[in-house]
Formats: structure tokens, C-alpha cells, sequence
């Protein structure tokens, strides 16, 4: 006998995964093969041993009249066992991989996550689970953590943390410099104060003093302790 006729007796290769189900009693993955084109089925609930110990996944539903994932099954009289899997209808989602990196990723969907060649973390999915959806990703590397989603994005690496929502952003430098960007800023409390070693002007009238004046802020506890900063102005 040929090695092909031995491998077509003992193996079903490239069989189509046409429904999957959990065993009631054991939790077992339990698939229905045979060919989705026609969706006639060859063999019910063959087991899925595909994947490793603490890694699993569940097929996903077939295209109706035509492509579904794909095993590898052996052949049993009573049940036969799906060895390994793979669904190209999802060949987009990995298209990008380099020589060594890797990616789990649903079947269903836009959920994944990548291992990079630089050495970073990257899951990724979008605003409406659709790929011409919004970004949402997280980015864990050597260089940056930083996560994007919804048009706002926090970024921390080696010079420091930068909140961005929209227009307006947020740096705090590790220099000790921060900075505001906004359209508009407001500062509410019941106490709220700004102090620094040298002269600070608020606004685009502010007028320089060397001393308290009717533009200075008041810091400190509010009523009459109050006092007047001698470096902090408040512009018109």
C-alpha cells in the first residue's frame, strides 16, 4: 500500500470544521466534520485535542457555502480526534508576523495579541470589533508603554508620562517640567494655588510686580489668612 492511501486511511487533512459543542458531562470541545461548501458532514463529535495544556480555542461558525477552519483529524471508529486547526479567513490578522514573532488572536472578531521581534507586547482590537474600526491597543515594549483608544492615548517611557485626549495634552517630564496644551484650562477647588522660584505671569495682561499687588494670587488657607504671592499674577 502507498504511504498517501496508509495517510488517507488513518487521516482526515484539511477536513472542515462545520460545528462545534461542549460535551455536557466533561466540557470537551466536540466538532462536526465533513465540507462546507455543500455542508454535508462526514463525522460527528469528533474530539478537539488541537492546541496545548492551557491553551485552548473554539472554532469558529463556517461561511455559509464556503470557507470554515480546517483540521487535521484521526480516523476512529467511534469518535474521531481533531489533532490540529487553522482558518485562513483569518490569514489578515497575522499577514504582518516577522521571522520569529508570534500571535494569538480570536477567530471572530478583531481581538489579538502579538509578540514582536523588538522585544514589546502588543494587544490590539477595535472601537467596534470591525477592522475599519477605531484603534484600541496597548503597547508594552523596551522603549514605551502606551495605550490608544478612543482618540486619547497615555505614553511613559524614558523622558517621562504624556496624557493626550483630543486636542489637548498633558507632559510631565522626569526633568521636573510639565506642560498643558488646551484650547481652554480651568483649575477648580476650594484651595487652589500656583507657586514657583521665580516670577510667574498668568494671562496675556498680567502686569509684572516685584511685590503683592490687585494681580497677584492668594494662596495659603482661604479667608483672612490669605495672602497674596509676590510671584504669582493673574491677568485681566
Amino acid at each position: 500500500m502507498h504511504v498517501s492511501e496508509v495517510v488517507g486511511y488513518l487521516f482526515h487533512v484539511g477536513v472542515d470544521l462545520l460545528a462545534s459543542s461542549l460535551d455536557k458531562a466533561t466540557n470537551v470541545i466536540l466538532v462536526q466534520l465533513g465540507d462546507s461548501a455543500s455542508g454535508t458532514p462526514d463525522s460527528d463529535a469528533a474530539e478537539l485535542f488541537a492546541g496545548q495544556a492551557g491553551f485552548m480555542s473554539r472554532p469558529a461558525a463556517p461561511t455559509q457555502g464556503g470557507a470554515s477552519c480546517q483540521g487535521i483529524a484521526i480516523k476512529r471508529n467511534d469518535r474521531d480526534i481533531v489533532i490540529a486547526t487553522r482558518d485562513v479567513r483569518c490569514s489578515e490578522i497575522w499577514g504582518q508576523l516577522k521571522a520569529g514573532e508570534s500571535c494569538m488572536h480570536a477567530c471572530s472578531g478583531q481581538a489579538r495579541v502579538f509578540c514582536k521581534a523588538n522585544g514589546s507586547v502588543v494587544q490590539y482590537t477595535t472601537s467596534d470589533n470591525t477592522a475599519s474600526g477605531q484603534s484600541v491597543s496597548t503597547y508594552v515594549g523596551p522603549d514605551k508603554v502606551q495605550f490608544v483608544a478612543f482618540g486619547c492615548s497615555f505614553t511613559m517611557d524614558a523622558t517621562g508620562i504624556t496624557l493626550t485626549a483630543g486636542t489637548s495634552s498633558l507632559t510631565l517630564g522626569k526633568n521636573g517640567k510639565a506642560m498643558l496644551a488646551a484650547t481652554q484650562a480651568e483649575v477648580n477647588g476650594s484651595v487652589a494655588g500656583i507657586s514657583g522660584t521665580i516670577q510667574t505671569v498668568v494671562g496675556p495682561n498680567a502686569v509684572p510686580s516685584v511685590g503683592p499687588g490687585p494681580s497677584s494670587a492668594l494662596h495659603g488657607l482661604t479667608g483672612t489668612a490669605a495672602v497674596p504671592s509676590s510671584n504669582v499674577l493673574i491677568g485681566s
